[in-house]
């Protein structure tokens, strides 16, 4: 008698791709085009495993909501990518985009709920994290033994050797301490999940982002809190305590120079070569920059368009004066700057409307969070980091980003 040709088994597919989405995540640490091939090999998969017959149905009518919205956000940019494709910055910056799409079609189809993939992806996250560390240690302890500068083991010194930003990395590190998993789903004891989670708080110091130490000792200190009946300390964790006493050091020292901040210079017309800014000041001038923009192109509506928001940027620099650094030693001063501030970025590229897609998406993060709080602080932290950085102008941002935003919108989608 004839037989049904066999199938590949849905199961066995289903437990390779959250390996896949980890991997992604690992790449995308070390070197953003390789994650670009890794998320074509993910969806490629994902488009492969359409034929075969014993996998789940999607449950349409649950969290389409958000992923609708992640999808309507990048038409906007797709429609300021027309406008101004002959620019030569338009491709780059909406290639950036690209994620906004690619990432909530591969996860709805997928097929793959939050708990099929959560604990994969926790783990090869923390794999590019120690992984990475280790590069780090070894490159500034290099780089320590030619210069005799301590300063080679913090923040941008440190994380030099991977190339990746310390704001970057420390918001992976910050992500995965907030990452909502028990202890009795790890395939290791909640002692050595104790000590990683201290060592990532150690690797947070030391690549010292002043806001992702604050959120990250913010999150340890809650789930310490709330957990403090069955916390009990032995000497190794006293010691390891010790350690990140000392390792916050220069942190605070990076603060102090918010003790000082002068903020008549947000209003200043015109700036000298002198003038002194801090992180906090910049990015508050630079919000006034991009509200002079709007107003100089009358583009509140849609916007200036994504290719053109940091050339107008650019132009205002110029126009008051700001030190744009000097072309003979390759230094480009603030024209390396955007707005560092995505509220503030979208609405310059894209205009009220972009904006208001924007409020709406993580307004239904919010809503999310809510119903499940152990995604609470996941939200929180990227909710924040809004406002100190651009970062959905980087793979590294909106790729980890639209991960979670399009999981959390998923949780439950899978009959």
């Amino acid at each position: 008698m004839p037989t049904n040709p066999p199938c590949m088994n849905w199961s066995k597919v289903a437990s390779i791709l959250p390996h896949l989405w980890g991997l992604v995540l690992f790449i995308l640490i070390f070197y953003r085009p390789l994650s670009s091939y890794a998320l074509i090999l993910l969806g490629a998969a994902v488009l492969a495993s359409q034929f075969i017959r014993d996998k789940p149905t999607i449950n349409w009518k649950r969290g389409t909501f958000g992923l609708t919205i992640l999808l309507s956000i990048f038409l906007i940019y797709f429609y300021g990518f027309v406008q101004h494709m002959d620019h030569s910055e338009a491709w780059p910056r909406f290639e950036k985009k690209l994620p906004l799409l690619f990432i909530p079609l591969i996860w709805l189809l997928s097929r793959l709920s939050w708990k099929d993939i959560h604990i994969k992806v926790y783990l090869w996250l923390l794999a590019g994290i120690f992984t990475s560390g280790i590069i780090m240690f070894i490159g500034s302890t290099a780089a320590f033994l030619q210069t005799l500068d301590w300063h080679q083991f913090f923040y941008h010194a440190f994380t030099a050797p991977v190339k990746i930003s310390a704001i970057y990395y420390s918001w992976f590190i910050v992500i995965a301490i907030a990452w909502p998993i028990p202890d009795r789903d790890l395939p290791f004891s909640k002692s050595t999940h104790g000590k990683i989670k201290m060592a990532l708080a150690i690797l947070l110091l030391i690549s010292a982002s002043k806001l992702f130490v604050v959120l990250g000792g913010a999150i340890l200190a809650f789930k310490w809190f709330k957990n403090r009946e069955h916390q009990k300390f032995y000497w190794k964790q006293m010691a390891l305590l010790i350690i990140a006493g000392l390792l916050l050091i220069p942190v605070l020292i990076r603060t102090t120079s918010l003790l000082d901040t002068n903020m008549t210079v947000i209003v200043q017309d015109q700036y000298e070569l002198d003038s002194s800014f801090n992180g906090l000041t910049l990015r508050l001038i630079q919000v006034r920059l991009g509200f002079e923009v709007l107003q100089k192109e009358d583009a509140w509506i849609l916007g200036v368009g994504p290719a053109l928001s940091k050339s107008k940027l650019d132009e205002r620099y110029k126009a008051h004066n700001m030190y744009t650094g000097n072309p003979e030693l390759g230094d480009r001063g603030l024209l390396a700057y955007n707005y560092h501030n995505q509220w503030i970025e979208t609405l310059v590229a894209t205009g009220i409307i972009g904006l208001t897609f924007l409020l709406i998406l993580f307004s239904s993060l919010i809503v999310r969070a809510y119903h499940n709080p152990l995604f609470g602080s996941m939200v929180i932290v990227c909710t924040i980091f809004m406002f100190t950085e651009s970062f959905w102008e980087r793979e590294q941002g909106l790729v980890l980003f639209t991960f979670i935003a399009s999981a959390l919108f998923k949780t439950d989608s899978i009959d």
